[in-house]
């Protein structure tokens, strides 16, 4: 995804890995601080932008700031309205699994607030 105003806009798609690497990728920055940092969907590791959370990432996309994977899902509005643009590539990333993981100690009420949020949500596609 991208700015519509963003330079790759103008080029042709689907998108070519060479012209994709000619542009920064914004990258939410693995959180985990026990394990090694995992990033997923990231397009050229010369220039990335990294940012602490999905929300800057996607207000960095839309100032412009460079290219990326989001979920649609928490886009669908800029995508309609045309703010940001649904990139095609000639070698699509594959979709991956989304974990999510905390203390086995932890037994706090907002954990459990939590687990039971996700129990009640539809898988994301």
């Amino acid at each position: 995804v991208a700015s519509s105003g963003h330079p790759i806009c103008q080029h042709p798609q689907p998108l070519s890995e060479n012209t994709i690497n000619q542009h920064r990728s914004i990258i939410v920055r693995d959180s985990s601080n026990k394990t090694t940092p995992i990033s997923r969907g990231i397009f050229n590791q010369q220039h990335p932008l990294y940012v602490p959370n999905m929300a800057t990432k996607i207000d960095a996309h839309r100032n412009q700031l460079g290219i990326g994977t989001v979920p649609k899902t928490q886009i669908k509005e800029a995508l309609l309205n045309g703010e940001l643009k649904e990139l095609k590539l000639e070698n699509p990333i594959p979709q991956t699994t989304l974990y999510i993981a905390w203390k086995i100690n932890n037994h706090g009420q907002a954990l459990h607030w939590l687990i039971e949020k996700l129990k009640q949500q539809k898988p994301l596609s």
